[in-house]
């Protein structure tokens, strides 16, 4: 177990809580944190770093009692990723058996819908037909775990704050600490003229709608068939 010093019993218990449903919020309302400052008092626990301990050494616990590993979930999410959907078919096109497909070809199988119906034979007479629908499951999701797992997937957004905006944000925040407006006058004027220029083009536009509407030749019903 790591040191639980500096821990309380309510925030022990919001660790506990956690793994239920791994919601903050909620677990900080069934720890008995009131429901006005539970999203609050999670996110501060949550970033307190006995408590960020503790919630990783319960969650490996509960790995381990449950036999589920990452070695093990990234072996499934492979199968999964590479898996051919074809093994689902006989050579005659017609669905495997259940009981015929290996256990990663079942894999790839996310549901079976059977239909029972009748057609018309060519002696007049009624034969009941059986028809077999499966839902192959989604490869590339899969596939974009895995690639996440591995860390092949960059999705960092690269901002570029110039040294200007970095200026105009950091007065904006010492106007806030002195209780004064966030946006200062001359963002303001800039805010005006953009909707200005907004409302301007949305004129425009409307203008041309209707010009271009009142251009369009008019169609009947027999026209339209």
């Amino acid at each position: 177990m790591p040191d639980l010093t500096g821990i309380t019993d309510m925030q022990r218990r919001f660790c506990q809580e956690y793994l239920i449903d791994l919601d903050p919020r909620m677990a900080a309302i069934r720890a008995g944190y009131p429901p006005e400052r539970a999203k609050y008092a999670a996110a501060q626990i949550m970033k307190h770093p006995p408590c960020r301990d503790l919630i990783a050494n319960l969650m490996a616990q509960r790995s381990k009692r449950v036999g589920i590993t990452a070695e093990r979930v990234l072996d499934r999410l492979g199968a999964l990723a590479f898996g051919d959907a074809r093994n689902l078919y006989n050579a005659d096109g017609s669905i495997k058996k259940p009981g015929e497909l290996s256990a990663d070809d079942a894999l790839m199988l996310a549901g079976m819908k059977t239909r029972r119906t009748v057609t018309l034979g060519e002696d007049g007479k009624m034969v009941p037909e059986v028809i077999e629908e499966i839902k192959h499951i989604d490869n590339l999701a899969a596939l974009t775990l895995v690639m996440k797992h591995l860390g092949m997937l960059n999705e960092k957004i690269d901002i570029n704050v110039t040294h200007a905006l970095a200026d105009r944000i950091n007065a904006a925040h010492r106007r806030i600490a002195k209780g004064g407006p966030v946006i200062d006058g001359e963002c303001e004027e800039e805010i005006g003229r953009g909707l200005l220029q907004l409302e301007e083009q949305t004129r425009v536009l409307q203008r041309e709608v209707v010009h271009e509407s009142r251009r369009a030749p008019e169609l009947s019903l027999a026209d339209i068939w």
